[in-house]
């Protein structure tokens, strides 16, 4: 790979460590893999730089790309690997920054998003971690979040207000969705990120603390009448919030993560996400509650 000029202070483990074995995949060790994306040629076709491809990838590069992210994000589960690899995947992104390369700063940006939302208090015990990570590994982990963080305003800032402009923003729309959750899960709100992901975009779920019900299915995407009659008797959707955000506040997730999704294309994610931070009525006491996404938690840790 050519070499890249951008002074990220971040140290990357290398390949001689026994940690290797030690902090593994959903398949096992993720070394051979990040070695191949290394000694692969990164000068790939440009349809092999979409979030979603229509073929199988053809390049040595794409294709241990797509075998990293799913090393680290099979099933929503966290893998002790991504501590190793997400050094190496922000300098990556160093080299496609350095290059202007949109499409790939998109596609590693939503990836690594993706990755860092299965690192929450769900599946795993984050105090566990600090003792259970050796303390050099971790912080150039935590480093590497925080300079992707950055890079992540960055580009929205740069970029959001002329998306539909360019042609390489023209996105289908799960790949809004996954680019979507990518910059939530970069951005700070991984819990969240993570239930878009375990839910697909498509349904929900809700814990009733006054009572503990639990509304395991919640149908959300291509209801008929009676059936939206009967969402709409559960959850009340959030107010809208497009054109509610001043491009720089990224404190309220709905209200940036909203706003990002309508310019992205996606109008139906926009409004999904509104029933996501809904209001929800327990049929079995009455009470109200919210955001779902909250009580979806509950859900989870409670079930």
């Amino acid at each position: 790979m050519e070499e890249y000029h951008f002074d990220l202070q971040i140290d990357c483990l290398g390949f001689d460590s026994d940690l290797w074995e030690v902090f593994r995949g959903a398949y096992g060790t993720i070394k051979e893999d990040l070695l191949a994306l290394l000694e692969a040629d990164p000068n790939i076709a440009e349809e092999e730089k979409r979030i979603y491809m229509d073929k199988m990838p053809e390049s040595a590069y794409r294709i241990a790309f797509d075998n990293i992210c799913e090393q680290l994000t099979h099933q929503c589960s966290f893998y002790s690997a991504l501590y190793l690899a997400i050094p190496y995947l922000v300098h990556q992104y160093a080299y496609w920054y350095n290059k202007n390369d949109l499409q790939c700063q998109i596609l590693y940006l939503t990836y690594i998003g993706i990755m860092l939302s299965t690192d929450n208090f769900y599946n795993i015990d984050q105090e566990k971690k600090l003792k259970d990570v050796p303390q050099n590994i971790l912080n150039h982990y935590q480093k590497s979040v925080e300079w992707i963080k950055e890079r992540a305003k960055e580009f929205l800032n740069q970029n959001l207000k002329k998306w539909n402009q360019s042609n390489h923003f023209k996105l289908s729309a799960i790949e809004a969705e996954e680019l979507g959750t990518g910059f939530l899960g970069i951005l700070g709100d991984r819990e969240t990120a993570f239930l878009l992901l375990l839910y697909a975009w498509g349904s929900c779920s809700a814990f009733c603390k006054n009572c503990g019900y639990f509304d395991e299915d919640i149908e959300l995407n291509n209801l008929d009448e009676e059936e939206a009659e009967q969402l709409y008797s559960k959850i009340t959707p959030a107010d809208s919030a497009i054109g509610k955000w001043n491009f720089r506040d990224y404190r309220d997730s709905y209200i940036w993560l909203s706003n990002v999704l309508y310019l992205f294309g996606n109008k139906e994610a926009a409004e999904k996400l509104s029933y996501y931070y809904g209001t929800y009525t327990c049929p079995n006491c009455g009470k109200k509650d919210k955001p779902i996404v909250k009580l979806m938690m509950l859900g989870l840790l409670n079930g």
